[in-house]
């Protein structure tokens, strides 16, 4: 089941978390080419750095993995600590995930929502389950590229 909007609502709740914890610079990594993908990453503002090439082997072949940055909080001279989002008030997380609802509307009423559990499934899985067909038609439906 595909949702539109839900990776990126995903990405920008991660990455107003990471801020409250005091991180200045997220990545991101796809596999490519996955247009999707890298699309997502530019329209959130993400910079492509570069492209390892033959990195990680996916549906029966070696894949190039691009990486992407972009700057989430000035860089002050003498930063915090990173905060560990434990230390985060429940009131600050809740208040990120009501402001992204109304981008997903209706479809979404009732259910119940990971902060970032979409974001970690695809970064976390993508290279690691490469070689399991079932995984790989799952991922792939439409054939991988």
């Amino acid at each position: 089941m595909h949702l539109p909007g839900a990776g990126k609502a995903a990405v920008r709740r991660l990455i107003d978390i990471l801020r409250l914890q005091g991180i200045r610079t997220v990545y991101g990594c796809v596999t490519v080419p996955n247009e999707k993908s890298e699309g997502l990453h530019q329209a959130l503002g993400f910079r492509r750095l570069g492209t390892y090439r033959s990195t990680g082997y996916k549906c029966g072949a070696w894949r190039d993995v691009a990486w992407f940055e972009k700057p989430i909080a000035p860089y002050d001279q003498n930063p915090e600590p990173i905060r560990p989002v434990g230390d985060i008030p429940a009131e600050a997380l809740a208040a990120i995930l009501k402001r992204y609802e109304a981008e997903q509307p209706e479809r979404d009423a009732g259910k119940e929502r990971s902060l970032s559990a979409p974001l970690f499934l695809t970064m976390g899985t993508q290279l690691a389950h490469g070689d399991d067909p079932a995984w790989c038609q799952a991922a792939c439906p439409t054939g991988c590229r």
